[in-house]
């Protein structure tokens, strides 16, 4: 069988040229992927960085201990299940150390490179408010009414979590605390 080498040589480029039509395609859409992922984690991150500061607000309220026995509000966040069929987790960071205040991260779990940040819109006469962010802190239990609902508080929830809220606690003095948490049914002491 003879072939001639215009044929082979032809073939070959055909068949570069359809790997290479291949690879720009998939790396396009990879490209398009992570750029509506990156805009859903930041409207995430805005909508539980204005919850944090809503939160915030109506536990300074002044008649705020009126409507609770203990001073603890929280907002329950509806977050997304998933964004694209991707899992993702929503963080606090305190970034006050640099100028930059409160800020709410949002991120994939499978590529934390995908993430987006909204800045909890406080005034600057808000001295008083301190959010959870580290680890030592998380963990605090906060009675919402006692012998009936306690909110955990966490540094890091994860999407589709039923349970996730955003808490204020106004304690002694003028400090309120705040941060994200998961609501549990339970009784004082357990």
């Amino acid at each position: 069988m003879h072939v001639p080498i215009q044929h082979i040589i032809g073939t070959v480029a055909i068949i570069g040229l359809m790997i290479s039509v291949g690879l720009a395609y998939t790396i396009e859409t990879s490209f398009v992927q992570q750029d509506i992922s990156q805009q859903q984690l930041a409207q995430v991150s805005e909508m539980v960085a204005l919850n944090i500061a809503d939160t915030v607000n109506l536990a300074n309220f002044a008649n705020f201990g009126n409507f609770t026995r203990n001073n603890t509000m929280m907002i329950s966040l509806n977050l997304p299940l998933d964004l694209a069929g991707r899992a993702y987790a929503v963080q606090l960071l305190n970034e006050t150390g640099d100028n930059q205040g409160y800020n709410v991260n949002s991120y994939l779990l499978d590529q934390r490179t995908t993430n987006a940040n909204a800045t909890v819109p406080f005034n600057s006469a808000q001295d008083s408010v301190q959010l959870t962010t580290d680890v030592t802190s998380a963990g605090n239990l906060y009675w919402i009414e006692t012998g009936v609902e306690a909110v955990t508080s966490t540094i890091v929830v994860y999407g589709g979590n039923s349970h996730a809220v955003v808490w204020a606690w106004k304690g002694e003095g003028n400090v309120t605390l705040a941060g994200l948490g998961v609501i549990s049914v339970g009784q004082a002491g357990k």
